[in-house]
Parts: C-alpha cells; sequence; structure tokens
C-alpha cells in the first residue's frame, strides 16, 4: 500500500481539508471515551457526520443494544470483535465502524472511504469484509508510522493523515463521468 502524493506532503495536503460538523463529532471524543460506550444520540451524531442517508436507521436500535454492542466493541482485545459487532447496529457498516474506532477507540484506526481507497491507490471493493479492513488498517498504520517518521517535527496525528487521503482524492480523483 502506498499513497499518490508523497508523505512529506501529509501536513501540507492535509490543512487544505475542510468538511462541515466535525466539530461535533470531535466534543464526543473524550465523552465517550469515559463513558467507555456511545449512546444511541451519540451514535446518531456520528452517523450524521459520516452518512447522512444512513443516519435515521441508528435510531431503530435500541438504546441499550447501542450501548452494549459499542461498550463490547471498544473494550475488545481482538480486532474482528472490534469492528464486525459494531456492524450488526441498524446504520453501520464498515465505513462507520470505522469511524466509532477511528474516533473513540485509542489504538489508531484509519476511516474507510472511498476517497482515501483512491489515494492509497486501492480497488474500492464491492462489498467490505474482516480481510479487507484486516490489511487496509494494517497497511494505514504502517504508512502514518512512515509519515510520523518522514514529517517530523510536525505531529502527523491519524486525523491528519486521513484528512490528506480523503483531500488528495477530493482534489485529484476523476469522475464518474470523466
Amino acid at each position: 500500500m502506498t499513497t499518490l502524493f508523497p508523505l512529506s506532503e501529509v501536513p501540507k495536503v492535509a490543512a487544505r481539508y475542510s468538511y462541515p460538523a466535525e466539530p461535533s463529532v470531535i466534543a464526543l471524543v473524550p465523552v465517550v471515551r469515559r463513558q467507555g460506550y456511545l449512546t444511541q444520540d451519540q451514535l446518531f451524531t456520528l452517523c450524521r457526520w459520516k452518512s447522512q442517508r444512513s443516519a435515521g436507521r441508528v435510531r431503530n436500535n435500541a438504546a441499550s443494544f447501542v450501548e452494549e454492542v459499542t461498550r463490547f466493541a471498544l473494550s475488545a482485545t481482538d480486532e474482528r470483535a472490534r469492528i464486525e459487532p459494531l456492524t450488526l447496529l441498524d446504520g453501520v457498516e464498515y465505513p462507520t465502524a470505522s469511524c466509532i474506532l477511528h474516533w473513540f477507540h485509542p489504538d489508531p484506526y484509519p476511516i474507510v472511504d472511498f476517497r482515501a481507497i483512491w489515494s492509497l491507490q486501492l480497488s474500492q471493493p464491492s462489498s467490505y469484509s474482516f480481510d479487507f479492513w484486516q490489511s487496509y488498517y494494517q497497511g494505514w498504520r504502517e504508512l502514518l508510522l512512515q509519515a510520523q517518521g518522514c514529517c517530523a517535527p510536525t505531529v502527523v496525528t491519524p486525523r491528519m493523515f486521513d484528512h490528506a487521503l480523503w483531500q488528495y482524492s477530493y482534489e485529484h480523483q476523476p469522475t464518474n463521468g470523466a
């Protein structure tokens, strides 16, 4: 796995990123990490930011189910047990599940997004699987470490790295009609 742009450019590319509503998600991070789970309202806020189309479906989940599933996933030590139970929630598939881990798990996780996938020169899968996820997050973590090394003393956070991947695609990926 490699990026379409030099890793030394991560801070510069990420600095051009601007996407609305992220502050509402950032505000949840310390609260959810302290709780160890998401409430139904917190999950709705995250889903509204990631995918407005599926956000309404998270309201179909019982509040206790959201709490139990997210508590389990955020405390699990097995990687599969972290991501797959989240997809049991209505309105949550791998991309949104990856957001939950990205924002609220202490380990670094990428957000699965077609833009980031393109910037990493990967083929968009027809459906997501644990095998794809495992390869994706492991390769992403290796690149994150490389970016942190080559960009020092600038601190490249997981969020900054994801911003750069998304922004590069936004600026350079051809549209379907092109």
